[in-house]
């Protein structure tokens, strides 16, 4: 395969988008990983779903990120919302954590503590309580060309970003049809970008000059 036959490939995953998502948490965040997979059940009828991100924090929650790369912002935003109701819709004993345990090269002390408490909580509430749910939506969107211009030139941005987030949070809180939103605590992010390709493609020449070293 060569790179523009590899570009095909990834630019419809969302590899990229839980790097990015795994960059935001650790920086931001000061977020742990904690393990390499986790999965939440909603019932034994249904098959199990998968997050893109399994981090901890100091203050004792756990983050279950979910990731969309879409060329659509609104588009982005509605497939996030749809996750979010998949991975929680059902609130009854049967309930359950499936915890992958693959190896991390990077241990979290914590992370058999965390395991347990998972697997003995037997109720919806008890894992509402401490999860963050990080929605982090990249898409594409004039609105990050105009901002780079305005930086460039020295223009203030903050009115344009408010203005821009604000609107995109009232999507978001407008179409939310998740039940569970008075005890689930979400944090939208969101990152639009120029061009998704040349994201992407600039990506994979970066991994491939690393695989070469």
């Amino acid at each position: 395969y060569g790179l523009t036959d590899i570009l095909k490939i990834y630019s419809t995953k969302g590899i990229f988008s839980e790097l990015i998502l795994h960059f935001l948490l650790r920086s931001i965040h000061n977020t742990m990983p904690l393990i390499s997979k986790i999965y939440f059940k909603d019932s034994f009828a249904h098959e199990a779903h998968g997050f893109d991100s399994v981090h901890v924090s100091d203050d004792n929650k756990l983050w279950l990120g979910e990731t969309k790369f879409y060329n659509d912002s609104k588009r982005g935003i509605k497939a996030l919302i749809e996750d979010l109701n998949a991975h929680f819709k059902h609130d009854y004993l049967k309930d359950q954590f499936l915890i992958i345990n693959r190896a991390l090269s990077h241990k979290n002390p914590e992370r058999e503590g965390w395991v347990e408490k998972l697997q003995n909580a037997t109720r919806l509430e008890e894992k509402l309580e401490m999860i963050v749910v990080p929605l982090l939506c990249i898409y594409e969107d004039s609105f990050a060309t105009t901002v780079i211009d305005a930086i460039n030139t020295g223009t203030n941005t903050d009115v344009l970003v408010l203005e821009h987030i604000s609107a995109m949070q009232k999507y978001f809180n407008d179409n939310n049809t998740f039940v569970h939103q008075d005890r689930l605590q979400t944090l939208l992010i969101l990152l639009p970008v120029e061009c998704k390709k040349r994201i992407v493609t600039e990506m994979l020449k970066r991994i491939c000059n690393m695989q070469g070293i």
